[in-house]
């Protein structure tokens, strides 16, 4: 009886210990989520986001790194952003092909357009060209997820993390929403961006047609729809005796 006690506390024990690692994950999730939808919607400067996202990461989420890479025209993955452990970033290679430098999280995350995780770096094939750089700054399980602007991934937002067994269904679920929550923000700023450039080359096209027509040595005049002058310029004001 006394062992079937034992055994039932133990049990009991167990159970509520469990519990309250659960409750602190999903406070964790959602405070990193908050900080992160925080600084989307009140940072609107791209790389003063992608850096504040990073650093949430990292001082909120306890990951080891995290960093935000993008692709360059060569194919290559450029940091862009990155807090924790940078120093593994120094120098380091990755590219989009198919290629053994490639052939990691990251390659694989934008090239398929999917999350991907590494649970082992140690005993990963795919993790040879950077196990002993990842070694050095003790970084063990990673998990990339792609970062998209309108619908194509063009990066992807990479997360080390402090122990194994840590990317469970909750930690991917978080993750995968951080990644889309940060893709809509980019592609709202990409068009924002967009349609700034444009507009300030219209403002640029229509201040040098107005020059070249005011200044013309010709005379010109600019007529609405319907034949009436809306505009002449000097050399036609002075051809034609109009004061």
């Amino acid at each position: 009886d006394s062992r079937q006690q034992w055994r039932f506390s133990f049990t009991d024990i167990t159970g509520r210990k469990r519990a309250e690692e659960r409750i602190a994950q999903l406070i964790r999730l959602q405070t990193i989520l908050a900080g992160i939808d925080h600084a989307i919607v009140h940072i609107p400067d791209r790389q003063k986001l992608l850096d504040e996202v990073c650093r949430v990461a990292v001082d909120k989420g306890g990951f080891r790194l995290a960093w935000v890479g993008m692709v360059a025209s060569d194919g290559s993955v450029q940091p862009v952003a990155q807090a924790g452990a940078t120093g593994y970033l120094e120098g380091i290679r990755v590219v989009t092909h198919d290629v053994l430098e490639g052939r990691g999280p990251v390659g694989m995350a934008i090239r398929e357009n999917r999350p991907v995780v590494i649970e082992d770096i140690d005993q990963s094939a795919c993790m040879a060209p950077w196990r002993d750089r990842a070694q050095r700054f003790g970084l063990h399980y990673v998990a990339a997820f792609p970062i998209r602007i309108a619908g194509k991934a063009v990066g992807a937002f990479q997360f080390y993390a402090p122990r194994a067994d840590f990317f469970d269904e909750n930690e991917l679920g978080l993750l995968t929403q951080v990644s889309d929550d940060l893709s809509f923000a980019l592609t709202a700023l990409s068009d924002f961006t967009a349609r700034k450039e444009a507009e300030a080359a219209l403002r640029r096209s229509e201040y040098n047609l107005l020059n070249f027509f005011n200044y013309a040595p010709i005379g010109l005049e600019w007529l609405s729809a319907g034949g009436n002058i809306l505009r002449a310029n000097q050399a036609q004001l002075d051809l034609l005796g109009y004061p």
